[in-house]
């Protein structure tokens, strides 16, 4: 139910969407809107903050209105956050350290700009995939209303049952209403977007991907990937397995010659599958820890390997590892466990349809397989040319 209030010009001038908005939204569409439960405003600054011998230009500073730790759940660790009270600020862990190594920050004063601060509290720092990074937030002295300016971030918090669409309606027309006319010659400098909170880190919920850390279509393409080469690896997993047949015919034929039946043989085969799945899940994941700070400098991201191996991460992994086991060993198991007994025994097996299913498989797993691999040249390319291309000036003057 929280959003984000996204500002769209439409005139022949200026074709674009930022996050800021006027200081007047905010207390307009709480006050006249039922549907909003709750509006606030942010700023971010970066102001000199000092203490003691320390001082610093702080880039990670935003200005905050009291219901800003209602809206938003960072964990707090000492003292309390409340934006309520003029001239208080809330600090982050790592800017506890940074000003305040040996003492409690409870009570102490920062000085930002010209004025004191009382800090009130300490919270957890802010996680690297939040759209919010700060190490500061202070309260927000009450702006001069103007619905000129776009200073301000809004986020606004619905009512239960309220349609998105519906309030984005209703604050165009409240926008309307307090600013200059519509003017469909001229165009609209106004159009309002609410964007879900929890769609920012992805770019989603609105056609700009302002204030993103990632985009939704990259985790698509690397789903598709990932599901690619476990189907390579699937694929090659039956085929070598099959292949492999004519070694395990007498055992088959033995075995039902002593008394097994299809089903029990099957069993046994997915079981081996299931097995080898699980086998692979355990070095994959220790691959995995192994090669991650490679890929963190290579990307420069910053992944945790903590993060494959939570509660329902660990289970989905785990439970798709089964998946795969079994779907890999259900051919294998059907064909491995048909031979007939006199046929087995002699080494006399039918290829039948099995030859010409493998031969597809194959052709298949060879396909994907070039294709992604002409894929990596094209894009290598791409980026060599990139980093080589002649910018058409020269830089130097």
């Amino acid at each position: 139910r929280t959003y984000r209030v996204l500002r769209e010009f439409d005139i022949p001038d200026l074709k674009t969407t930022i996050i800021n908005t006027p200081s007047a939204l905010a207390p307009a569409v709480e006050e006249n809107l039922p549907a909003v439960e709750k509006a606030i405003r942010v700023n971010l600054a970066s102001p000199i903050v000092e203490y003691g011998p320390n001082k610093f230009v702080e880039t990670s500073f935003i200005f905050a209105e009291e219901g800003f730790f209602e809206l938003f759940s960072f964990p707090v660790t000492e003292g309390e956050v409340s934006l309520h009270r003029p001239s208080t600020i809330v600090i982050t862990e790592e800017m506890s350290t940074k000003y305040f190594p040996q003492e409690n920050p409870l009570g102490k004063t920062l000085r930002v700009g010209n004025t004191e601060m009382e800090v009130t509290g300490v919270i957890a720092n802010v996680p690297e995939n939040s759209h919010l990074q700060f190490g500061f937030v202070a309260s927000l002295k009450e702006p001069e209303l103007n619905w000129g300016l776009n200073n301000f971030i809004t986020y606004l918090l619905l009512q239960s049952g309220h349609s998105k669409d519906l309030v984005s309606q209703q604050i165009a027309d409240l926008i309307q209403a307090n600013t200059d006319p519509y003017n469909e010659r001229d165009g609209n400098d106004f159009i309002p977007y609410l964007q879900p909170v929890e769609g920012i880190h992805l770019g989603q919920g609105v056609s700009v991907n302002i204030g993103s850390q990632g985009n939704i279509l990259y985790v698509y393409l690397f789903i598709s990937l990932a599901v690619f080469i476990v189907l390579l690896a699937c694929i090659n997993f039956m085929n070598m397995a099959t292949a492999r047949s004519a070694e395990r015919a007498r055992e088959v034929g033995m075995r039902k010659t002593l008394g097994s039946n299809r089903s029990q043989i099957a069993l046994q085969f997915l079981g081996e599958s299931v097995t080898t799945s699980l086998f692979a899940l355990f070095l994959a994941l220790a691959l995995s820890q192994l090669t991650l700070p490679f890929l963190n400098d290579l990307s420069g991201k910053s992944l945790e390997f903590s993060s494959l191996t939570g509660g329902i991460e660990l289970i989905t992994i785990i439970g798709f590892t089964l998946l795969v086991g079994i779907i890999t060993g259900l051919y294998p198991a059907f064909v491995l466990s048909g031979f007939k007994p006199s046929q087995a025994v002699k080494g006399i097996m039918d290829n039948g349809s099995g030859y010409y299913l493998r031969k597809g498989l194959v052709v298949f797993q060879f396909t994907i397989s070039i294709s992604l691999l002409v894929a990596t040249g094209v894009v290598y390319q791409q980026l060599e040319f990139m980093k080589g291309a002649g910018l058409g000036f020269n830089e130097e003057n």
